[in-house]
Protein backbone atom coordinates (compact mmCIF):
# COMPACT_ATOMS: atom_id res chain seq x y z
CA UNK A 1 0.00 0.00 0.00
CA UNK A 2 1.29 3.48 -0.73
CA UNK A 3 2.00 5.66 2.10
CA UNK A 4 1.79 8.89 2.05
CA UNK A 5 4.39 10.14 4.56
CA UNK A 6 7.59 9.46 5.70
CA UNK A 7 8.37 8.93 9.24
CA UNK A 8 11.74 9.07 11.01
CA UNK A 9 12.78 9.24 14.98
CA UNK A 10 15.62 10.22 17.54
CA UNK A 11 15.71 10.35 21.17
CA UNK A 12 16.65 14.41 22.29
CA UNK A 13 17.86 13.84 26.03
CA UNK A 14 18.35 16.94 28.13
CA UNK A 15 20.34 16.97 31.06
CA UNK A 16 19.79 19.66 33.53
CA UNK A 17 23.00 20.42 35.92
CA UNK A 18 22.72 21.12 39.12
CA UNK A 19 19.87 19.70 41.52
CA UNK A 20 17.98 16.76 40.53
CA UNK A 21 15.26 18.83 41.13
CA UNK A 22 13.65 21.16 38.71
CA UNK A 23 11.12 24.02 39.34
CA UNK A 24 8.03 22.55 37.11
CA UNK A 25 7.38 26.14 35.74
CA UNK A 26 11.48 26.41 34.48
CA UNK A 27 11.04 22.89 32.91
CA UNK A 28 7.72 23.40 30.97
CA UNK A 29 9.09 27.39 29.51
CA UNK A 30 12.25 25.65 28.68
CA UNK A 31 10.47 22.57 26.71
CA UNK A 32 8.10 25.69 25.31
CA UNK A 33 10.95 26.76 23.85
CA UNK A 34 12.50 23.78 22.66
CA UNK A 35 9.46 23.01 20.84
CA UNK A 36 9.20 26.65 19.48
CA UNK A 37 12.62 26.42 17.98
CA UNK A 38 11.76 22.90 16.72
CA UNK A 39 8.85 24.11 15.14
CA UNK A 40 10.53 26.78 13.15
CA UNK A 41 13.42 24.91 11.95
CA UNK A 42 10.85 22.58 10.71
CA UNK A 43 9.11 25.03 8.97
CA UNK A 44 12.14 26.58 7.44
CA UNK A 45 13.57 23.35 6.36
CA UNK A 46 11.13 20.89 5.75
CA UNK A 47 8.26 22.76 4.27
CA UNK A 48 5.00 20.51 3.94
CA UNK A 49 6.53 18.24 6.45
CA UNK A 50 5.82 18.33 10.33
CA UNK A 51 6.92 17.02 13.52
CA UNK A 52 6.39 15.40 16.63
CA UNK A 53 7.24 15.75 20.15
CA UNK A 54 6.85 13.69 22.80
CA UNK A 55 8.01 13.40 26.57
CA UNK A 56 9.69 9.80 26.54
CA UNK A 57 11.20 9.22 29.63
CA UNK A 58 12.78 10.77 32.63
CA UNK A 59 15.99 10.46 34.83
CA UNK A 60 17.86 12.54 37.37
CA UNK A 61 17.92 15.94 36.24
CA UNK A 62 17.28 14.54 32.50
CA UNK A 63 14.46 14.75 30.51
CA UNK A 64 14.31 12.61 26.69
CA UNK A 65 12.10 13.61 24.04
CA UNK A 66 11.18 11.13 21.46
CA UNK A 67 10.90 13.57 18.19
CA UNK A 68 9.71 12.67 14.93
CA UNK A 69 10.02 14.58 12.00
CA UNK A 70 7.27 13.13 9.13
CA UNK A 71 7.70 14.21 5.76
CA UNK A 72 6.06 12.88 2.49
CA UNK A 73 6.54 10.43 0.68
CA UNK A 74 7.09 12.23 -2.45
CA UNK A 75 9.72 13.61 -1.07
CA UNK A 76 11.70 10.67 -0.33
CA UNK A 77 11.49 9.59 -4.08
CA UNK A 78 13.07 13.04 -4.78
CA UNK A 79 15.48 12.73 -2.39
CA UNK A 80 14.59 15.51 0.00
CA UNK A 81 13.81 14.00 2.87
CA UNK A 82 14.53 15.98 6.20
CA UNK A 83 15.11 13.29 8.84
CA UNK A 84 14.76 13.54 12.92
CA UNK A 85 18.25 13.18 12.95
CA UNK A 86 19.34 15.93 10.41
CA UNK A 87 16.57 18.41 12.56
CA UNK A 88 18.02 17.86 15.58
CA UNK A 89 21.62 18.35 14.84
CA UNK A 90 20.37 21.50 13.00
CA UNK A 91 19.01 22.88 16.15
CA UNK A 92 22.11 21.99 18.67
CA UNK A 93 24.35 23.46 15.58
CA UNK A 94 22.23 26.92 15.99
CA UNK A 95 22.74 26.61 19.61
CA UNK A 96 26.65 26.33 19.29
CA UNK A 97 26.78 28.54 16.94
CA UNK A 98 24.65 31.17 19.34
CA UNK A 99 26.69 30.06 22.13
CA UNK A 100 30.13 30.72 20.22
CA UNK A 101 28.99 34.71 19.51
CA UNK A 102 28.85 35.01 23.61
CA UNK A 103 25.61 37.54 23.65
CA UNK A 104 27.09 40.00 20.83
CA UNK A 105 26.53 40.28 16.65
CA UNK A 106 29.34 38.74 14.19
CA UNK A 107 31.46 40.79 12.80
CA UNK A 108 32.20 38.89 9.91
CA UNK A 109 30.08 35.66 8.20
CA UNK A 110 31.54 34.22 5.02
CA UNK A 111 28.32 32.27 3.16
CA UNK A 112 30.89 30.42 0.89
CA UNK A 113 32.96 28.94 4.23
CA UNK A 114 30.68 29.38 6.77
CA UNK A 115 33.18 31.07 8.93
CA UNK A 116 31.76 32.98 11.51
CA UNK A 117 33.77 35.64 12.71
CA UNK A 118 32.61 36.57 16.66
CA UNK A 119 33.16 40.19 18.00
CA UNK A 120 36.29 38.57 20.01
CA UNK A 121 37.56 37.94 16.72
CA UNK A 122 37.41 34.07 17.15
CA UNK A 123 36.53 32.55 13.87
CA UNK A 124 34.25 29.38 14.03
CA UNK A 125 32.99 27.05 11.20
CA UNK A 126 29.51 25.42 10.90
CA UNK A 127 27.60 24.14 7.83
CA UNK A 128 26.28 26.40 5.34
CA UNK A 129 22.80 25.54 6.00
CA UNK A 130 22.87 26.53 9.76
CA UNK A 131 24.26 29.88 8.89
CA UNK A 132 21.22 30.15 6.44
CA UNK A 133 19.14 29.19 8.78
CA UNK A 134 20.69 31.96 11.31
CA UNK A 135 20.58 34.97 9.09
CA UNK A 136 17.18 34.59 7.42
CA UNK A 137 15.58 33.55 10.95
CA UNK A 138 16.27 35.86 13.74
CA UNK A 139 13.48 34.94 15.46
CA UNK A 140 15.12 30.89 16.31
CA UNK A 141 18.13 32.78 17.95
CA UNK A 142 15.45 34.83 20.37
CA UNK A 143 13.68 31.61 20.88
CA UNK A 144 16.53 29.46 21.71
CA UNK A 145 17.90 32.70 24.07
CA UNK A 146 14.46 32.61 25.85
CA UNK A 147 14.30 29.52 26.03
CA UNK A 148 17.75 28.90 28.15
CA UNK A 149 17.18 32.18 30.50
CA UNK A 150 14.94 29.87 32.46
CA UNK A 151 17.52 27.63 33.46
CA UNK A 152 20.25 30.86 33.75
CA UNK A 153 21.02 29.54 37.53
CA UNK A 154 21.62 25.76 36.70
CA UNK A 155 24.77 24.69 36.30
CA UNK A 156 24.90 23.61 32.50
CA UNK A 157 22.31 22.25 30.12
CA UNK A 158 23.83 19.06 28.49
CA UNK A 159 22.36 18.00 25.06
CA UNK A 160 22.66 14.54 23.04
CA UNK A 161 20.84 13.21 20.25
CA UNK A 162 20.24 9.25 20.48
CA UNK A 163 23.32 9.36 22.87
CA UNK A 164 25.90 10.22 20.52
CA UNK A 165 26.00 13.81 19.05
CA UNK A 166 26.47 15.90 21.85
CA UNK A 167 25.82 19.59 23.17
CA UNK A 168 27.21 21.25 26.41
CA UNK A 169 26.41 24.76 27.61
CA UNK A 170 27.84 25.93 31.10
CA UNK A 171 26.75 28.41 33.62
CA UNK A 172 28.48 30.94 31.82
CA UNK A 173 27.37 30.27 28.40
CA UNK A 174 23.66 30.11 29.58
CA UNK A 175 23.79 33.57 31.23
CA UNK A 176 25.59 35.31 28.51
CA UNK A 177 22.71 33.99 26.17
CA UNK A 178 20.40 35.18 28.46
CA UNK A 179 21.28 39.18 28.32
CA UNK A 180 18.35 40.77 28.00
CA UNK A 181 17.66 41.58 24.03
CA UNK A 182 18.13 45.58 24.96
CA UNK A 183 21.55 44.99 26.73
CA UNK A 184 22.54 43.48 23.41
CA UNK A 185 21.23 46.55 20.94
CA UNK A 186 23.33 48.90 23.01
CA UNK A 187 26.64 47.16 22.49
CA UNK A 188 25.71 45.87 18.87
CA UNK A 189 28.85 46.46 16.43
CA UNK A 190 28.54 46.41 12.78
CA UNK A 191 28.62 42.90 11.28
CA UNK A 192 29.68 42.06 7.56
CA UNK A 193 28.82 39.44 5.37
CA UNK A 194 30.84 38.01 2.49
CA UNK A 195 28.98 36.60 -0.48
CA UNK A 196 30.72 35.12 -3.37
CA UNK A 197 29.65 34.35 -6.91
CA UNK A 198 26.16 36.24 -6.04
CA UNK A 199 23.98 37.68 -9.07
CA UNK A 200 23.06 41.39 -9.33
CA UNK A 201 20.73 42.70 -12.06
CA UNK A 202 21.17 45.99 -13.06
CA UNK A 203 18.09 48.54 -12.60
CA UNK A 204 19.06 50.76 -14.68
CA UNK A 205 22.31 51.97 -16.79
CA UNK A 206 25.06 54.01 -14.12
CA UNK A 207 26.55 57.25 -15.03
CA UNK A 208 30.16 56.51 -15.22
CA UNK A 209 30.51 59.53 -12.55
CA UNK A 210 28.11 57.75 -10.28
CA UNK A 211 29.51 56.23 -7.08
CA UNK A 212 26.38 53.88 -6.67
CA UNK A 213 24.06 51.79 -8.68
CA UNK A 214 20.99 50.76 -8.28
CA UNK A 215 20.71 47.26 -8.74
CA UNK A 216 18.04 44.27 -7.50
CA UNK A 217 19.58 41.74 -5.32
CA UNK A 218 16.90 38.65 -3.90
CA UNK A 219 14.24 40.78 -5.87
CA UNK A 220 14.91 43.88 -3.94
CA UNK A 221 16.75 47.22 -5.45
CA UNK A 222 19.17 48.25 -3.53
CA UNK A 223 22.35 50.27 -4.14
CA UNK A 224 25.72 49.41 -4.17
CA UNK A 225 29.22 50.85 -4.20
CA UNK A 226 31.47 49.67 -6.72
CA UNK A 227 35.17 48.32 -5.23
CA UNK A 228 36.62 47.00 -8.25
CA UNK A 229 38.74 49.11 -9.82
CA UNK A 230 40.20 47.14 -12.64
CA UNK A 231 36.58 47.07 -13.57
CA UNK A 232 35.85 50.43 -13.35
CA UNK A 233 38.95 51.08 -15.25
CA UNK A 234 37.62 48.95 -18.33
CA UNK A 235 34.36 50.48 -18.00
CA UNK A 236 35.29 54.00 -18.48
CA UNK A 237 37.93 52.81 -21.52
CA UNK A 238 35.34 51.36 -22.80
CA UNK A 239 36.06 48.38 -22.55
CA UNK A 240 32.93 46.94 -20.95
CA UNK A 241 29.63 47.87 -22.50
CA UNK A 242 26.25 47.97 -19.92
CA UNK A 243 22.82 48.13 -20.60
CA UNK A 244 19.65 48.32 -18.12
CA UNK A 245 18.58 44.28 -17.14
CA UNK A 246 22.48 43.15 -17.07
CA UNK A 247 23.31 40.34 -14.82
CA UNK A 248 26.78 40.73 -13.15
CA UNK A 249 28.47 38.07 -11.00
CA UNK A 250 30.41 39.53 -8.59
CA UNK A 251 31.60 39.03 -4.66
CA UNK A 252 30.09 41.84 -2.57
CA UNK A 253 30.26 42.36 1.31
CA UNK A 254 27.54 43.13 3.08
CA UNK A 255 28.05 45.20 5.78
CA UNK A 256 24.99 45.75 8.23
CA UNK A 257 24.70 48.41 10.91
CA UNK A 258 21.91 49.32 13.54
CA UNK A 259 19.35 50.18 11.11
CA UNK A 260 20.72 49.96 7.88
CA UNK A 261 22.30 48.02 4.66
CA UNK A 262 25.86 48.67 2.97
CA UNK A 263 26.69 46.55 -0.09
CA UNK A 264 30.18 47.07 -1.69
CA UNK A 265 31.19 45.39 -4.66
CA UNK A 266 34.99 43.62 -4.55
CA UNK A 267 34.90 42.49 -7.51
CA UNK A 268 33.30 41.72 -11.05
CA UNK A 269 33.96 37.90 -12.45
CA UNK A 270 30.97 38.03 -15.40
CA UNK A 271 28.31 40.65 -17.21
CA UNK A 272 26.06 38.36 -18.83
CA UNK A 273 23.68 39.76 -20.76
CA UNK A 274 19.72 39.28 -21.28
CA UNK A 275 18.07 37.39 -23.56
CA UNK A 276 15.22 38.20 -25.31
Amino acid sequence: MWKMYNETKADLKIKIGGSDEIDAKELSEFLKGTYDTLSKITSITAKNSYFKLNFKASEKGSVILDFSAITPEIFKITGHVITAVATLKLFLEVIKLIRDLKGKNPKKIDTTTGDVTNYYGEVNNYNIETINLYLSSPNIEKEIKKSVKNLKDRENIKYSINESIKLELSKEEINVMSIEEKEIEEVEEEMEILLENTELRLYKVPFQGNSQWDVIFENETIKVSIWDKNFLKKLHAGEIFLSSQDILIVDMKEIKEKNKVKYYILKVHEVKRLEI
